[in-house]
């Protein structure tokens, strides 16, 4: 993957230590029918597991798409990442109103160029345009990152990636685009800034975010 053009650094709040950090690439690209659009790539990320699951990654998408929406005010905004297990994928699945793929819903035409420009552009040999994935050359992941239960089976979004990307349990990727739009960030908005918070995310308040 080319070099990212943002680097979003978590720290705990009123210390220099960093606890985390998100890969982001900002960049315009032309679809086929002359339409300038800006993509947003969410790369390489990591968190020190006692500061997971305080909602980092989405905070971190919202304020990268406000920034950018200032600068861009006029063009059309797409966020795309591959999702390379199912708890990257269940960050759409509960906290955006659209993206794709997802259960019960075609992926339209301009969502499909997308994600077929940057399959092949970025992991050439790897994409398979006929799915949507990017088929990686040796496992990525380990072992307990993959681990699915019984009960996690029973849920439609997960069994709708499994079923989408057969091969999650040795990290490959299904290409995930959702769009900048208002309504996502209103959406957003509602599950995660205005929504009843859990201890856990009551404790993300000891962090920050820079980037």
């Amino acid at each position: 993957m080319n070099q990212f053009t943002c680097i979003a650094l978590y720290h705990r709040r009123h210390e220099a230590s960093l606890v985390g950090f998100t890969g982001l690439r900002m960049e315009p690209i032309i679809l086929q029918r002359g339409s300038r659009i800006l993509t947003i790539y969410f790369g390489q990320t990591y968190v020190l597991d006692d500061y997971r699951g305080r909602q980092l990654l989405p905070w971190t998408g919202l304020l990268f798409v406000l920034k950018c929406r200032l600068r861009h005010p006029l063009l059309p905004i797409y966020i795309w990442y591959d999702a390379i297990s199912y708890k990257s994928y269940m960050i759409l699945a509960r906290h955006v109103k659209e993206f794709f793929p997802r259960r019960g819903v075609s992926t339209p035409d301009v969502i499909r160029e997308i994600i077929d420009h940057m399959g092949t552009r970025y992991y050439p040999g790897q994409y398979d345009r006929a799915t949507g994935r990017v088929i990686k050359p040796k496992n990525r992941l380990k072992n307990h990152v993959a681990r699915l239960s019984p009960k996690d089976l029973e849920e439609p979004d997960i069994a709708f990636y499994i079923q989408s990307n057969p091969g999650h349990v040795k990290g490959d990727g299904l290409l995930c685009v959702l769009p900048g739009s208002l309504a996502n960030v209103f959406h957003f908005a509602s599950k995660v800034l205005l929504g009843k918070s859990s201890g856990r995310d009551q404790r993300k308040q000891d962090n920050r975010i820079t980037s």
